[in-house]
Order: C-alpha cells, then structure tokens, then sequence
C-alpha cells in the first residue's frame, strides 16, 4: 500500500532540516526531498537554486503539519 505524501515546505537545506526535525518531535513523520542536491546543486533542483528542498508528509498530516510550521516560522 503506497501512501500519498504533500509538500508543506520549501527551502534551504538548514531551514528545511530545522522544520523536519520540529514535525518529527511532534509526532509527524516526514521526508526530505532534493537534500543532497539542494546542498551541492541547488540550481539543479529548482529556479535559481531558491529553497530547493521540500519537506513532505502523509497527506492527513498536512494540516497539522502546516500549522506547526506556521508557528515555528512566527516563533523567530
């Protein structure tokens, strides 16, 4: 069975690995997608090399998902 991920986050490979790192300690597993060639290749990944790494979640995660994130990100 094969489970539908979304993405709720775009960015640098620090930033990105900060929001997954926050998703997994409340109870949200999740993936990094384009880390290692965001790191060495962003232009590769995406326009420019602007925040070429996603962090995804199942699908019935992204709400929540996306509401922790928000806070993180006001936190600062």
């Amino acid at each position: 069975m094969k489970s539908d991920l979304t993405k709720v986050y775009r960015g640098n490979p620090i930033q990105a690995e900060m929001i997954k790192q926050m998703l997994e300690e409340n109870g949200i597993s999740c993936m990094l997608r384009n880390k290692m060639m965001g790191s060495i290749a962003p232009w590769l990944v995406s326009y420019g090399g602007e925040n070429p790494v996603s962090v995804e979640v199942l699908i019935e995660d992204e709400e929540k998902a996306k509401e922790l994130i928000e806070g993180f990100l006001n936190e600062g």
